[in-house]
């Protein structure tokens, strides 16, 4: 079955065009993928940042509260934010300093020892104490005044000191400290009056908004944003090096930046997250984040998906050439099976035809009685017999080189004597043409250790194709030389010459060039096929240069016998 031309053209441009679409999803997939992973990125990153926010906002609360009840609520604060902050945060909220606040242990702050009464003031407050005994019907206030952090006491004179005698009430920030004397625990109620409650809102307000009116780079400290900002990505998975800083949207300029942070980079980044989002009166500000790393990141965690899809890719894109390059070269081969069948049917069609005219001949009555001429034709029929014989004999030989089944009689032989013996075969042919056949050989040393046989039809092969192709007046010439430990036989010819497209064919097996694939032009287009194989079974090398309209050199190089 001969392939079309077009089928093959056809075929080959599906696989092509298969092979370049399953590239192309294969790129748009990886794309998409690595899409996916950079969204995954930032939204782990902006979850941690938020997180951090969460943790800055609770930590301010905190430390509002404990100002407003001047240390008291400390450890309930301490417990209540260890719920909601990291360990490491809570550290860094346990030894803030900046607040200037004592954490009080869970204890009286009045007290009455011999006489005198005792009162420690945590903060900055106004302090008022009142004491009462039984002898008095109305409260006798004893101190009213702005103290300053510290332990007073005040020297009771005229009361009842007995135990159970006396009651005393501290009230400050809106609390009140009430208690007898003798009472194992202090008392501690809630001021019921509306003034009292219009109070403690306008102090809590006070005290909620102080701090929002304060520059976003007074309410932050750079080493505790950035423990919080590493204990929050590396819970999030992210292990990477990082700059943050903090960015005012007013103006967009950077209010906080860490150590060796890129401005550029931080006020670009889309990495992004409002602090402190419930204030009320504050400059609203950004914390941002850079990544230097960000892009070798994601394309790190491409990398085995990435290294998957080129091999899966590789094996399918060699898996298509090579079925392309197999069909080019079944159908290739097939056209070359075609043109040697018409070779050899023409090859066996003329002596087929002079052997029937030959018996046709010898059945005639006139020639039966003609010896002379009987025996002509019988010659003749010997010689067209001989000829199919030796055709079918190169074929039938082809066959079982190809296979390897054959054995090499190596012995030392004079390429000279070869060449000699080869060149004599062809002489009268040459000269019959008006040819001339030169030799030149000059290599002083030509034992080489070769095959006779195999090596007689080498030489053989290459005069007989120099022969063919030479036109009518053959200009043929053998030459030796010696390179190295090698000699080096050269036939050439001023023939037709071969072009550069089929030099390299020529040695396939049923190739033949285009200028020679005529019928006047003798061959199967296995000569050539078979001088290489040998020569190289022989340890030998073939070499051909040609140009077309120039002439052909085949050079055979054989290494010298020790």
């Amino acid at each position: 079955m001969k392939l079309s031309r077009r089928v093959v053209a056809l075929v080959v441009a599906l696989i092509v065009v298969s092979l370049s679409g399953l590239v192309l999803v294969q790129v748009l997939l990886l794309q998409s993928a690595r899409g996916l992973k950079e969204q995954a990125f930032r939204n782990n990153v902006l979850t941690a940042m938020g997180t951090v926010v969460r943790q800055l906002e609770t930590r301010e609360a905190a430390m509002g509260v404990v100002r407003m009840t001047g240390g008291r609520s400390w450890p309930r604060v301490m417990a209540v934010t260890a719920m909601h902050v990291s360990d490491s945060a809570l550290a860094c909220l346990s030894q803030d300093s900046a607040l200037g606040l004592t954490v009080l242990p869970a204890r009286q702050n009045v007290w009455v020892d011999s006489g005198v009464l005792h009162y420690r003031v945590p903060s900055r407050q106004r302090i008022t104490i009142e004491v009462f005994d039984s002898s008095s019907k109305s409260p006798r206030k004893i101190v009213d005044s702005v103290s300053d952090p510290g332990t007073y006491k005040v020297q009771l004179q005229a009361v009842s000191t007995q135990p159970g005698d006396l009651r005393v009430r501290m009230a400050a920030n809106a609390y009140q400290y009430e208690f007898r004397t003798g009472d194992a625990v202090s008392k501690r109620k809630s001021d019921s009056s509306d003034s009292g409650r219009i109070h403690l809102i306008s102090r809590v307000f006070d005290n909620l908004t102080q701090g929002e009116i304060q520059p976003i780079e007074k309410r932050l400290n750079l080493t505790v944003l950035d423990s919080l900002l590493a204990a929050s990505l590396a819970s999030a998975g992210i292990d990477l090096p990082y700059q943050f800083g903090v960015v005012s949207t007013l103006d967009d300029s950077l209010r906080l930046v860490s150590s060796g942070g890129d401005t550029q980079n931080l006020r670009s980044s889309d990495l992004r997250s409002r602090l402190f989002p419930s204030d009320v009166l504050a400059v609203p500000g950004d914390l941002t984040l850079f990544f230097p790393g960000r892009a070798g990141y994601v394309v790190r965690q491409l990398v085995p998906l990435a290294a998957a899809t080129s091999v899966f890719m590789l094996l399918i894109a060699a898996c298509f050439v090579y079925s392309i390059v197999t069909i080019l070269r079944q159908r290739r081969f097939a056209q070359q099976t075609v043109d040697f069948i018409n070779n050899m049917t023409h090859e066996f069609k003329t002596p087929l035809s002079t052997v029937a005219l030959a018996c046709d001949a010898l059945a005639r009555p006139d020639i039966a009685g003609d010896s002379q001429r009987v025996g002509r034709y019988e010659q003749m029929i010997r010689d067209e017999n001989a000829r199919m014989r030796s055709q079918v004999d190169k074929i039938l030989q082809m066959a079982v080189l190809e296979e390897g089944d054959y054995e090499l009689n190596m012995t030392e032989l004079d390429v000279h004597e070869i060449i000699h013996t080869a060149a004599r075969g062809l002489a009268i042919q040459v000269e019959h043409r008006n040819g001339s056949l030169i030799l030149d050989l000059q290599a002083q040393a030509s034992t080489i250790s070769a095959d006779r046989t195999h090596l007689t039809n080498i030489v053989a092969n290459l005069l007989d194709n120099a022969n063919k192709y030479s036109g009518d007046r053959p200009e043929i010439a053998v030459a030796t030389r010696l390179d190295g430990r090698s000699i080096v036989v050269t036939v050439s010819d001023k023939g037709v010459g071969i072009s550069s497209a089929d030099l390299a064919q020529v040695f396939r097996k049923y190739y033949r060039a285009r200028t020679g694939n005529r019928h006047d032009v003798k061959g199967f287009g296995i000569g050539l096929t078979y001088v290489k194989l040998m020569t190289e079974a022989m340890g030998g090398r073939i070499e051909l240069r040609s140009r077309p309209g120039e002439g052909t050199s085949a050079s055979i190089v054989f290494p010298l016998a020790e």
